[in-house]
């Protein structure tokens, strides 16, 4: 009877003991699992929005960012080797033409090498087209007479005919190839002195990037400056990356007949 008693007693002691306990649990469970739904309900500011977005667009503008400048090393590394041909490279005696024209504001008569063709121009410019054997244009190119003034006041050493062609600076004559590529949205990649075909040359390397609407390719530009009989001419061409060596060589060439003609007509004309 007594060991019953006390069996019962323990039992109720047990009981009232872990009534508290379970109460808590319970509680605290259900304030968990209440915290947990309105976390999941939780909505969020308009203003947290506008910090979210924002960071989206400058996280794509870096990556646009950074795909340019890969974009530009890749295009500056293809023009630093054509300035490495235009340094290099040793000039073709024989030219290939298949036409000449006459400037009639001038007395040059170059060769035009294979593929160049002349086109219209205007202010005594002359232009060309410059086609590839299955006759798609992959270049156009322009000879004028530079309208430089010469730098006074500057003194004249053995060296400055090299430097100076036609008492104008190379660096005034960069500056107008880089006024011409910022108003074509381009910029200017390099500039070095050569000799070509026995006389001085000054050449900007430059390129414009591809239109945002993707109808105007990316272009290389490469702007001559040669002394000819006391005026400075100019050649810039521009074409697709992939055809600046070709156009590079092609130019050199017209720049020697450039000379080399003007030199057979003041012959002619002594000779008279």
């Amino acid at each position: 009877m007594l060991r019953a008693a006390a069996l019962s007693l323990l039992v109720l002691v047990s009981v009232v003991v872990m009534l508290p306990t379970s109460d808590s649990s319970a509680h605290h469970g259900g304030r968990s699992s209440a915290s947990r739904r309105s976390n999941m309900g939780k909505r969020h500011s308009r203003a947290w929005w506008r910090r979210y977005r924002a960071r989206l667009r400058r996280k794509r503008a870096a990556l646009r960012r950074q795909q340019t400048l890969l974009n530009a090393r890749k295009t500056t590394g293809t023009l630093n080797s054509v300035a490495d041909s235009h340094k290099s490279a040793p000039l073709t005696n024989k030219l290939s033409t298949v036409s000449s024209y006459k400037s009639s504001s001038s007395t040059v008569n170059p060769a035009l090498p294979n593929g160049w063709s002349k086109r219209a121009g205007a202010n005594g410019e002359i232009k060309f087209a410059v086609n590839a054997q299955d006759g798609r244009t992959v270049g156009t190119a322009a000879l004028s007479i530079v309208n430089a003034q010469a730098s006074f006041g500057v003194v004249m050493t053995a060296r400055a005919p090299r430097t100076m062609p036609g008492g104008v600076s190379f660096k005034e004559l960069r500056r107008t190839v880089i006024d011409k590529m910022v108003a074509a949205g381009g910029w200017v990649v390099n500039d070095f002195h050569r000799e070509i075909g026995g006389h001085s040359a000054f050449i900007v390397l430059a390129q414009t990037p591809a239109s945002s609407d993707g109808h105007t390719p990316q272009q290389s530009w490469v702007f001559y400056f040669t002394e000819v009989e006391g005026r400075i001419y100019s050649l810039a061409t521009n074409s697709l990356p992939e055809f600046a060596d070709r156009i590079s060589g092609e130019s050199a060439q017209l720049i020697a007949s450039l000379h080399a003609n003007t030199r057979s007509i003041i012959a002619e004309t002594t000779q008279r």
